[in-house]
């Protein structure tokens, strides 16, 4: 995983990494609301699905002093990058290593192997005013030795680009344009494989263009694993390593299009074409300019297009080993969530016409929807109605039910709402807040002043307080431990450390370089 860069959508909350240990309970039926009556209360009456009501809200727990030990060396450990160093954490927070980053090798992003070895990194500049003389490199991070990867631009750089748009595919195309589409990638793509055998980057030292190169980690040789006149964007992995798929543009303009390749080891052909995608890249929401996080399994995930009009839109599911890509939603929608067992996705659409501009239309009226990927299914979500209000549907995150795919939020209920996959309406009797879920799927918590933790049959099985002064939005980051017996919350530049058993909260870092990334490494 890159620990700087380009960050996709679902790079910011990371919520599938493990899971709690709770007790299991079958989740009980919930009664349909798709209008709810009004109540004096801000909690619903009692009924056969409603949660146990919690216990008192605890008090604010005290903060334990920001001092750690050396970190073990069995792992796993928590990587991330704070003030031009590479910190690895222990799992539990206790324990950490500083590790300071060579000089100089700030240009890109850095990719930690998965073992927690080496460090890939950036060296020199592919800038018009400086040397031309960017490279990749390798920091064993055992014994502090590097090692050089590849130098990454030919000889006649930044030439390549004048005499390439003398045979441009456009006509109106500049040599600036060309190089502005080579910078905006060569160092960002890069990953590892998930075994950590094999870097993946781009490089141009073949020219004229940069293409995908596959470092192998047992031989130090390198493989070329692409061909062609456009510039890598980014680069990534399915997640048993089979796939690697990356993507391309030949030049950046309000009418760039991005190229998706999908490609394996063995054998030297370049990769084959997925598909093409329109992105208006003058927009901040171009989300086709980095690497896909959204994999339902080992050779599918979700892409989607952007532009400044519409935001996101045209949701498809991608399968590689195929070579397809079916549209699961061609409207625009924000707030894409997918249910744990990766079934279904759910979002809000303001233009579910988009871009053929029938807006509103009796098919499918904005509002909130559930896609199944297996069809593909189309799912209005009513709006509820309480004293007359219309309330606006937002799909917080996957529910771990079968029958209850999704955990919702109301505007004008004070409580979380379950919803069925036929799109049904049910009473939680939870109070709202940051909802996110175990990778296990045997326990879901809800964070707002505290941390309440349910388990899959929606009893509350522990509240942990947290302190005043750690801030949580639906946007905050949450890392769970590999062990399911905590996990870490990120505010402002602050990492907390909260163990769910005990109830205790450790501020372990108050210097994360923003927006942060993480990964987990684990010795061999």
């Amino acid at each position: 995983m890159n620990l700087r860069g380009k960050l996709p959508l679902f790079c910011a909350v990371l919520l599938f990494l493990a899971g709690c240990a709770a007790p299991q309970l079958q989740t009980p039926t919930p009664s349909p609301v798709p209008a709810v009556a009004p109540r004096a209360t801000s909690r619903p009456a009692a009924t056969a699905t409603r949660t146990p009501a919690p216990s008192p809200t605890p008090s604010s727990t005290a903060l334990s002093p920001l001092h750690l030990a050396p970190r073990s060396l069995n792992g796993p450990h928590l990587a991330y990058i704070r003030a031009q160093q590479l910190a690895l954490l222990d799992a539990d927070g206790t324990g950490r290593e500083i590790i300071p980053l060579p000089a100089g090798s700030d240009v890109g992003d850095y990719a930690i192997s998965p073992d927690g070895r080496w460090l890939a990194y950036y060296l020199g500049s592919a800038q018009n005013d400086q040397p031309h003389n960017l490279s990749l490199n390798l920091l064993d991070l055992h014994n502090g030795q590097t090692r050089l990867v590849s130098k990454l631009l030919s000889r006649d750089y930044p030439q390549n680009f004048a005499q390439a748009v003398k045979k441009p595919k456009d006509p109106s195309t500049t040599t600036q344009q060309l190089q502005q589409a080579f910078l905006a990638g060569i160092t960002h793509a890069l990953a590892w494989s998930p075994d950590g055998s094999y870097l993946a980057f781009a490089g141009e030292m073949d020219g004229p263009s940069s293409d995908v190169y596959v470092y192998d980690m047992h031989t130090w040789g390198i493989q070329r694993k692409s061909f062609g006149p456009s510039e890598i964007q980014w680069l990534g992995w399915s997640p048993d390593g089979q796939w690697l798929v990356y993507s391309s543009v030949y030049a950046f303009d309000p009418g760039t299009v991005f190229e998706f390749y999908a490609t394996t080891l063995a054998g030297s052909p370049p990769g084959s074409l997925v598909m093409r995608a329109p992105t208006n890249v003058l927009s901040s929401s171009a989300t086709q300019s980095v690497a896909p996080s959204l994999w339902i399994n080992a050779h599918q995930f979700l892409a989607y297009d952007s532009n400044s009009l519409a935001g996101d839109y045209d949701l498809r599911l991608v399968d590689i080993a195929a070579g397809s890509a079916v549209e699961l939603w061609a409207g625009n929608f924000t707030g894409l969530t997918i249910d744990p067992h990766k079934q279904w996705a759910g979002f809000f659409s303001s233009i579910p016409g988009w871009p053929y501009g029938h807006i509103d239309g009796p098919d499918y009226p904005a509002g909130a929807y559930l896609v199944g990927f297996a069809g593909p299914m189309r799912v209005s979500v009513p709006a509820p109605h309480v004293a007359g209000t219309i309330g606006k549907i937002s799909l917080l995150s996957g529910y771990i039910g079968d029958q209850q795919p999704f955990v919702a939020s109301a505007s004008n209920i004070d409580h979380l709402l379950f919803v069925s996959a036929h799109g049904t309406l049910s009473d939680s009797g939870i109070a709202p807040g940051t909802v996110s879920f175990t990778p296990d799927l045997q326990n879901w918590i809800v964070i707002g002043t505290t941390i309440r933790v349910y388990s899959a049959g929606n009893e509350l099985v522990r509240e942990v307080p947290l302190p005043a002064e750690l801030h949580i939005s639906q946007a905050s980051q949450i890392v769970w431990r590999p062990d399911s017996s905590g996990l870490f919350l990120v505010s402002d530049a602050s990492l907390y450390a909260l163990d769910l058993h005990s109830g205790g909260v450790q501020l372990v870092e108050t210097a994360l370089d923003l927006p942060a990334a993480f990964t987990w490494v684990t010795p061999k």
